[in-house]
C-alpha cells in the first residue's frame, strides 16, 4: 500500500470499536449490578469475618467510573486499529496483505520483500490469536460483572508479549517460518504466549549454562496442578499476582470472593485444594487417586472415620506421622470455619 487507507479503516472498525463500547456498555449496566453483588458479600464479610478483612478492595469496585477506563481503553484500540490494519491491510503495492501469504511464492528467499513477507506474516497471525482471545476475556468478563480498566492493560500486553515471541520464534527458526503450519503456531502463540515462551525457554535451556535446576518444593508447583482450574480461571488469578499454588494456598478466602466473579464453594475449593498441595508437595497426588482433592476432604475422611490414619498411609504410601500432624494443621486452620458461616449466611440470604 502506498498510503493509508482510511476507507478500509473504516470498514474494519466494527472489530475495533467493540473495545470502547464493551466499557461503556459496562460501566452504564453491569456496574450497577456489581456494586449490588459487593454490598451483600461486604456485609456477610464483616458480620462473619472479626473484622479482620480490610474493605480497601470494595471502596475500589465501587468508586470506579467511566474516567478510570479512558486511558486503557484508548490505548488498546490503538494497539488493536494498528494490528488489524496490519493484518489485514499491509501488503506490497497493488498486491494482496502479507498474512495471506503474499510474496511467498513470487520473492526469493534473499530479497527483503520475501523477508519482510516473513515477519509480517508472523506479526499479523499472533496478533489475530491475542485479539480473539481478548475478545473471549473481555466478553467473559462481561458476563460475570469482572471488565475492570486493567482487562485492557492486560490485552495491550498480550498482544506486544505475543507479537515479540512470535518475530522471536520467527528468526531462531527461519525455515520453519515459511511451513504450512506456521501460520497455526503463530495464531496459538497469540492465542497463549505462555506456551511460546515455555517453547523457547526448553531450547534454551539446553544450552551450557542456561539449564535450571528442577524445584520440585510446593511454592513452585503451578496453578494448572488444582482441579477445576481452566486457563482462563489461572490468567484471572495472576491478575492478582497470584502465580502458584503458595500464593493461592495463603490468599485471603474473603477479598478473594470480593474482587473476582466466581461464586463462595468454587473459590473455597481452589483454596482447599492449594493447602493440600503446599502441605504435602508432589504427593498430593497420591491423595487425588484415592479421591481427597482438598483439606474438607482430608478432614472429612478423619472425622466421619471413614478410613483410618493406618490405612490412609497404606493407601498414599505417606508416612503416618506426616498425615497426622497435617490433620492438626487442617484442623487448627481457621479456613474451614470461616468457609462454612460464609456459605450458611450465603444460603439463608438466598431463602
Amino acid at each position: 500500500m502506498d498510503k493509508f487507507d482510511f476507507i478500509s479503516m473504516f470498514y474494519l472498525s466494527p472489530l475495533y470499536l467493540i473495545v470502547p463500547l464493551s466499557a461503556i456498555s459496562y460501566i452504564l449496566i453491569q456496574h450497577k449490578i456489581k456494586k449490588e453483588k459487593i454490598q451483600k458479600i461486604s456485609k456477610v464479610a464483616q458480620e462473619k469475618y472479626l473484622n479482620q478483612f480490610s474493605m480497601h478492595n470494595i471502596d475500589i469496585v465501587d468508586n470506579r467510573s467511566i474516567y478510570d477506563y479512558i486511558i486503557p481503553v484508548i490505548l488498546s484500540t490503538i494497539v488493536i486499529s494498528g494490528g488489524l490494519y496490519t493484518t489485514f491491510l499491509v501488503g506490497e503495492s497493488g498486491n494482496t496483505p502479507f498474512m495471506l501469504g503474499n510474496g511467498f511464492a513470487s520473492s526469493h528467499p534473499e530479497n527483503i520483500s520475501y523477508q519482510t513477507a516473513i515477519s509480517l506474516s508472523a506479526i499479523a497471525w499472533s496478533f489475530l490469536g491475542a485479539y480473539i482471545f481478548g475478545l473471549q476475556s473481555i466478553f467473559r468478563r462481561y458476563v460475570y460483572f469482572d471488565l475492570y480498566p486493567r482487562v485492557y492493560y492486560d490485552i495491550v500486553i498480550r498482544i506486544v508479549y505475543a507479537v515479540s515471541l512470535a518475530l522471536l520464534i520467527r528468526f531462531i527458526f527461519d525455515k520453519f517460518s515459511v511451513s504450512a503450519l506456521a501460520p497455526a503456531v503463530f495464531f496459538m502463540v497469540g492465542a497463549f504466549p505462555e506456551r511460546g515462551f515455555i517453547y523457547i525457554d526448553d531450547k534454551i535451556s539446553k544450552i551450557p549454562g542456561f539449564g535450571q535446576k528442577n524445584d520440585n518444593s510446593a511454592k513452585n508447583l503451578p496453578l494448572s496442578m488444582i482441579e477445576g482450574l481452566s486457563l482462563l480461571h489461572c490468567s484471572r488469578l495472576k491478575e492478582l499476582g497470584i502465580d502458584n499454588v503458595q500464593n493461592l494456598a495463603v490468599y485471603d478466602y474473603v477479598e478473594l470472593l470480593i474482587i473476582t466473579p466466581f461464586n463462595p464453594e468454587t473459590i473455597a475449593k481452589w483454596i482447599g485444594s492449594a493447602k493440600l498441595t503446599l502441605i504435602f508437595g508432589n504427593k498430593v497426588t497420591n491423595l487425588n487417586d484415592i479421591g481427597i482433592y482438598d483439606v474438607f476432604s482430608f478432614k472429612m475422611s478423619y472425622d466421619d472415620e471413614k478410613i483410618d490414619n493406618d490405612e490412609l498411609s497404606k493407601l498414599t504410601s505417606i508416612d503416618k506421622l506426616q498425615l497426622e500432624i497435617a490433620y492438626k494443621q487442617i484442623e487448627n486452620d481457621k479456613f474451614i470455619p470461616l468457609v462454612d458461616s460464609i456459605l450458611t449466611v450465603r444460603e439463608s440470604n438466598d431463602k
